[in-house]
Order: C-alpha cells, then sequence, then structure tokens
C-alpha cells in the first residue's frame, strides 16, 4: 500500500518541480474485438510482450476495446509504477476498464471525454521484458464513429509516468496517440520525442495545451 501511495505521489504533487520528459516513451490507442474476460483475457497478452512498432489496428468493425498502452522505446528500463493522462473522444464509448491491477484517482465525471486520470500498477510496479503497458480500456458502442485523442490530465496540465523508484518523467505532447476516425485504424506513434529534455511545470495548476 505504501508503494502505491507513493507513486500516486509522485504523479500529482502539487509543487514546482524540474520535470524530465523521456524521448522515447509515448501513449497508443489500440483497438481490438471485445472479450469477456477484458483484461484477464490472454489473447491480449501480446501487446505488453511487443514493442510500440506492433500496436497497429484495423479498422472499427462493431463493438470493440480501444486499448490506452503505454510504450517505451528502452523497454521501461525502470519499470513504470503509475501513469497520468487525459482523453478526449467524439466516439460513442460505452465504458471504461482499468487493467493494471492497482488504484485510480479519476476526475469527477471520468470516463467522460475532457476528464483525466491517475493509475497505479498492482504493488506499485509493472517489470517486464516487453515495451508497452496496458493501462486499459474504453469499450465503443457498436458501429461507433468518430475518434480518440490522449491529452494531458486537465488537473495538472501534464502527461506522465512514474517508475518504481518512483521517479516521475514526462512525456511530449507530440508522442500522445490520437485518431480523427476509427473507421480508418489506427498506426501507433513511436517517434522519439523532438521536445526538449526539461522542463519547469507546476504540478498543481491547469495548463490548456491543446
Amino acid at each position: 500500500m505504501k508503494s502505491i501511495a507513493l507513486c500516486l505521489a509522485a504523479l500529482m504533487v502539487p509543487a514546482l518541480a524540474l520535470a524530465e520528459i523521456d524521448v522515447d516513451a509515448s501513449m497508443n490507442l489500440l483497438i481490438t474485438p471485445p472479450s469477456y474476460s477484458g483484461c484477464a483475457d490472454e489473447q491480449f497478452d501480446w501487446i505488453d510482450g511487443s514493442v510500440c512498432a506492433d500496436l497497429t489496428s484495423t479498422a472499427v468493425a462493431g463493438y470493440s476495446f480501444v486499448w490506452v498502452v503505454a510504450s517505451d522505446g528502452e523497454n521501461w528500463p525502470g519499470g513504470i509504477g503509475g501513469i497520468q493522462f487525459g482523453i478526449e473522444y467524439t466516439a460513442s464509448v460505452t465504458g471504461w476498464t482499468l487493467c493494471t491491477g492497482g488504484q485510480e484517482v479519476s476526475e469527477d465525471g471520468w470516463p467522460a471525454s475532457g476528464k483525466g486520470n491517475a493509475v497505479t500498477w498492482a504493488g506499485g510496479c509493472y517489470d517486464h521484458d516487453g515495451g508497452n503497458a496496458r493501462v486499459g480500456f474504453f469499450s465503443l458502442e457498436d458501429g461507433a464513429t468518430g475518434g480518440m485523442t490522449i491529452t494531458a490530465d486537465p488537473r495538472t496540465g501534464d502527461a506522465m509516468y512514474s517508475d518504481c523508484v518512483p521517479a516521475s518523467s514526462l512525456f511530449c505532447p507530440e508522442n500522445l496517440g490520437w485518431d480523427e476516425d476509427f473507421s480508418d485504424g489506427i498506426a501507433p506513434n513511436c517517434d522519439t520525442c523532438p521536445g526538449t529534455p526539461t522542463r519547469e511545470t507546476t504540478w498543481g495548476r491547469i495548463k490548456d495545451r491543446f
């Protein structure tokens, strides 16, 4: 429980800090067919065991899952303990399922478009050999149209993650996945971040980047 609390504290500290941008980290969206077992279904284990470039989606065909996946080009050398982000969408979303086995501190109204969430992994640390880590999935209504964008958490103005220490790093805005039209499928964003390596950030102040 202590490690879970530390991860959430590292994600949402109300102080001025010099935060490092992880140029190899990104967040992506992945469309898959649904499953009654959801997170526990072994057919989705390949996501965590693969790398960012493998997260290519075909178009939505009926009721679908849209996964939120954190990716790191160096296979999470410090593990991943928590993550914070926001979501915007125009699609018909019917629900959200957390798959980390940990805790979440979501903004009132989550998973509505424009809201934010901060989550941890079970035990405060997820250390594995793959370059991806599933956060959870949104359920799309049968025949849903529209798109979705991962954003900064509007409560803090940042999208970020903590490793297993926990020490926090920022995602740069260019590395947050999006798709304007689910009917076209989704290509993953695996580029190295073009942003500056560090910047000063006020964690408790809402900043509008989008």
